[in-house]
């Protein structure tokens, strides 16, 4: 289906190893969104019709009910999960308006750079040790998939048959002075800084990347 194609790229480990997004709810969920979002562009499209807005419609429900299955998981009381799923949802499409924004620019180049700060504070959750280079590979991988979904043979798309292109390639990250990233962290290291970062803030780190059993799921707010 559309949903399960974009949950199974937006669980592909580069992104999380490579690409630096956090291994948290909420990081999680927003990179599961942003793929949802370019489908549901496709979706919205006068050439769908009245079809692509139900499946649309439906693409939505189905976020919000696996949304509403994963806050549960965190075994809160059962009184205040309609209140975290109103959170989420609020956070949610707070970005994708962002994402539509940054599309109505004119240029080539001042839409990669709106689309490239949405980014960076909403699914990189402004990290302040990332380079530019390093998010706006991120930009130039939504600008082009985007693309293709809206280009894509109308049987082929709604079989949820998507050729997702791999994640960008994050090797020679140029930094802000234009020399080559060093960053010196091991993998090991990262995800030690990761799991702190995040549990300082109130969250649980997600460590299901790699192990068949993780920390378990939190929500972060903000």
């Amino acid at each position: 289906s559309l949903y399960a194609s974009c949950v199974h790229q937006s669980n592909l480990p580069q992104f999380y190893r490579n690409g630096k997004v956090r291994r948290d709810f909420k990081s999680k969920h927003m990179l599961l969104s942003l793929h949802v979002w370019m489908v549901h562009k496709r979706l919205i499209h006068p050439s769908s019709g009245d079809p692509g807005k139900l499946v649309q419609e439906s693409l939505f429900d189905r976020l919000w009910e696996d949304t509403l299955s994963r806050i549960r998981s965190q075994g809160l009381p059962e009184l205040t999960v309609n209140s975290h799923l109103t959170n989420v949802q609020k956070y949610t499409f707070s970005s994708l308006m962002g994402f539509d924004h940054a599309f109505t620019f004119e240029t080539e180049e001042e839409k990669l750079d709106e689309l490239g700060g949405e980014l960076w504070r909403k699914v990189y959750m402004k990290n302040e040790k990332l380079p530019v280079d390093h998010v706006m590979r991120l930009a130039k991988y939504v600008r082009d998939e985007k693309e293709m979904v809206m280009n894509l043979d109308e049987e082929l798309f709604m079989k949820g048959q998507i050729p997702w292109a791999k994640p960008p390639n994050w090797n020679n990250v140029l930094s802000d002075d234009g020399s080559v990233f060093q960053d010196d962290e091991t993998e090991e290291e990262f995800l030690r800084r990761q799991k702190e970062e995040i549990e300082k803030s109130g969250g649980v780190f997600i460590d299901d990347i790699d192990l068949e059993e993780g920390w378990k799921l939190a929500l972060t707010d903000g």
